[in-house]
C-alpha cells in the first residue's frame, strides 16, 4: 500500500474530542487510512511553540512555519 504524507496541515488546531482528546488516537486512526507522516504548518510566530512541541513529542509528525506574501 502507499504511504500518504500530509503536506499541509493545522494538527495544533484540531479539535481532538472526536479522537477521545488523543492525539494519538488521530495519528492511530489516519494510519488505518495509510496517511503516515505529517507536515504542520504554523500559521503565525506565536503558535510555533505548540507545532514544535507536537514535532518533538510525535517521530510521524514535521514542523514548519512560514510568511504569508499578504
Amino acid at each position: 500500500m502507499m504511504k500518504i504524507i500530509d503536506s499541509h496541515c493545522h494538527l495544533d488546531r484540531v479539535d481532538l474530542s472526536v479522537f477521545g482528546g488523543s492525539m494519538e488516537s488521530l495519528l492511530a486512526h489516519a494510519k488505518t487510512l495509510s496517511v503516515e507522516e505529517f507536515l504542520c504548518v504554523c500559521i503565525d510566530l506565536e503558535h510555533f511553540d505548540d507545532v514544535f512541541s507536537l514535532a518533538r513529542q510525535y517521530p510521524q509528525i514535521y514542523a514548519s512555519v512560514g510568511v504569508h506574501p499578504c
